[in-house]
């Protein structure tokens, strides 16, 4: 049986803990959310705006995410989200009028996403490293996981990485521009040849 003091040094441990959880964990950035409800997606945002995309991976069928330049995760969308999730809930009021407020576990660097209020039951590992899918007992999607966070999600990009990225986007446009083009000359060419066989 434990004495009143071994008591009151437990529960004030406890309350240290809690604190300290409190402290480890905070905002991480300033995190978008924006449910599209005529497709039924939702697009999360790490950073402002979504022109510093550069390419994106399929993480598992339903979870697609943004990378910037640096090979950092920028944002991440999930397509159909209302089938991942509990159908008695109001999408459009949880993400656009009162969005989740996402957690940063500074001590173990884990970045975590919750959908809603229900605990996952389970994690599912992903096709990327560090990202895992939290799931309740119905197998809806309750959490995301990013761990390693400071290192895989990406930061505001500077003036200099800004203006890089804005070279890189219309030198790939204009090669694909070019390639279009040549596509569309050969067609030509081969259709006015095929035409003086006539």
């Amino acid at each position: 049986m434990m004495s009143d003091t071994q008591e009151s040094s437990k529960k004030a441990e406890q309350e240290c803990n809690v604190i300290k959880d409190l402290i480890n964990q905070s905002n991480f950035r300033n995190i978008t959310f924006r449910y599209f409800h005529d497709t039924d997606d939702l697009s999360v945002y790490f950073v402002e705006g979504n022109c510093l995309e550069d390419h994106c991976v399929d993480v598992t069928t339903e979870l697609l995410i943004s990378y910037d330049i640096n090979d950092k995760a920028v944002a991440f969308h999930v397509e159909r989200i209302s089938r991942l999730l509990p159908p008695t809930l109001d999408l459009s009021e949880l993400f656009n009028d009162n969005p989740p407020n996402p957690i940063y576990n500074k001590e173990s660097d884990i970045f975590k996403v919750n959908f809603y209020s229900i605990p996952p039951t389970n994690f599912q590992k992903t096709e990327m490293e560090d990202i895992e899918v939290g799931r309740d007992n119905m197998g809806n999607i309750a959490c995301l996981l990013f761990h390693n966070a400071s290192n895989r999600i990406a930061e505001e990009l500077s003036p200099e990485e800004r203006e890089l990225h804005e070279k890189r986007k219309k030198k790939e446009y204009e090669r694909l521009n070019s390639w279009a083009k040549s596509i569309i000359i050969r067609k030509y060419i081969n259709s006015i040849g095929s035409l003086d066989d006539l």
